[in-house]
């Protein structure tokens, strides 16, 4: 087996200066999750894990509070440029409409030839930003766009022999009763049955159903008038959800970044992430690195993630995400805190907030005996997602020489929060 650098940076495998422009709305079926999850326009992960002399290119001004937080602890980039617009245009295409160009000339001069661009998702819309700007783009639009189709990576996977649960397949050209006919076959495995669309983020084409259910049925082949297909898989009890996110290199050399259990909220929708794991993290990295190898071979560059599930009869993979995910945000932090110290455990997060919290020098006075102090590696918070602070969410990173150390540490900050509440 070939050699993988393992544990490795995100941000330092892109090359430098990086120029950020990181905005989850542009992910092909994210339009039925806007509304279902507050604060997800305003998501800002980049700001923190963003080197001093990189560009970060924002729809919303950080807080204030918060920026200056992070250069007395030695994160975050002197470069923050907010464009705004209205809530519905996206980032990328603020950048090309508000003289973004102009911008970034000015703030990298001379050093913008090396420049490279760093979209959340490789598309079709951050290409023509990337070559609006000049920039190299770390991504492959066409394999990216590829890679997306959760029917595709299946069965990519069973040529590969990595393990997959057995599927069926429907579409909303079919008539409702051949519909509830393919459901009804994968219902007597569990009981249950997942169905998942064959495009979609952040479980925005997910379903589960305990039973053929024809009005559901109709209200799906209304929902998606052309031609969508689903996946119909027996729903499996889960004892981990493993998550593994990679990098691969212009030179098609591979980075490990890290493999964790996702946290999910109602068993669907990503809430966090942590390690160390209870499941055999080893088979899913060799399964993972021979996907990344199979990536590499067909030309793929930049981050990607790896999803499975751990049931009683194994480990199966899900899908690929050939872009930014949630996972890889907190690993850079843990990377850039491995520069001081260990870190044995970690967990990532997101919090709700009370009214009486949603301003940062409040939670910085809160928890003030527990934020990153700029040089402890473990046992400390990292707020990383606090644009969303006003609509009522944050998201942090916990560490700690321990998952029952980082338990208690996330105990404490919540804690915090509920004295606020009463």
């Amino acid at each position: 087996m070939e050699a993988y650098v393992r544990h490795g940076s995100f941000v330092e495998s892109l090359g430098a200066p990086r120029v950020f422009a990181h905005d989850i709305g542009t992910l092909r079926g994210f339009g039925d999750i806007l509304h279902q999850v507050p604060g997800i326009r305003k998501y800002d992960r980049t700001t923190a894990i963003a080197r001093p002399d990189d560009v970060v290119f924002l729809k919303s001004a950080p807080d204030k509070t918060y920026l200056q937080w992070l250069g007395e602890v030695g994160l975050g980039s002197k470069n923050i440029v907010v464009i705004n617009g209205r809530e519905d245009v996206s980032l990328p295409e603020r950048i090309m409409k508000n003289g973004g160009k102009n911008t970034l000339d000015q703030l990298l001069g001379d050093s913008r030839n090396g420049a490279v661009f760093s979209p959340y998702y490789g598309g079709r819309l951050e290409r023509r930003t990337s070559d609006y700007l000049g920039l190299f783009m770390y991504s492959h639009t066409e394999l990216a766009e590829e890679l997306d189709n959760k029917i595709g990576f299946k069965l990519t996977c069973k040529k590969l022999g990595i393990p997959v649960v057995k599927e069926s397949i429907i579409d909303t050209y079919m008539t409702e009763s051949e519909m509830a006919r393919v459901i009804q076959q994968r219902l007597e495995k569990t009981g249950k049955v997942i169905l998942r669309g064959e495009y979609g983020a952040s479980a925005s084409t997910i379903h589960v159903l305990n039973h053929v259910d024809t009005s559901f049925l109709q209200g799906l082949r209304k929902r998606y008038p052309t031609r969508d297909r689903f996946l119909v898989e027996p729903f499996f009890e889960t004892r981990s959800s493993p998550s593994s996110v990679w990098f691969i290199k212009r030179d098609g050399s591979i980075i490990h970044l890290r493999t964790s259990n996702q946290i999910l909220e109602n068993g669907i929708s990503h809430l966090g992430n942590e390690f160390p794991v209870q499941f055999d993290e080893g088979f899913v990295d060799r399964m993972s690195f021979r996907f990344a190898q199979y990536l590499a071979k067909k030309g793929f560059i930049g981050p990607f993630g790896l999803d499975y599930i751990e049931t009683e009869k194994g480990i199966f993979a899900t899908e690929c995400n050939p872009r930014m995910t949630g996972a890889i945000y907190p690993w850079e932090l843990v990377y850039l805190l491995e520069q001081k110290g260990s870190v044995r455990a970690a967990r990532s997060e997101n919090i709700k907030l009370p009214h009486g919290c949603r301003e940062f020098k409040v939670l910085k006075q809160l928890w003030n005996d527990v934020l990153y102090d700029g040089k402890s590696s473990e046992g400390v918070v990292i707020p990383y997602n606090v644009g969303p602070i006003r609509t009522g969410k944050v998201t942090v990173l916990c560490t700690g020489d321990s998952t029952e150390s980082v338990m208690g540490l996330l105990s404490y900050i919540k804690s915090k929060l509920e004295s606020i509440e009463m």
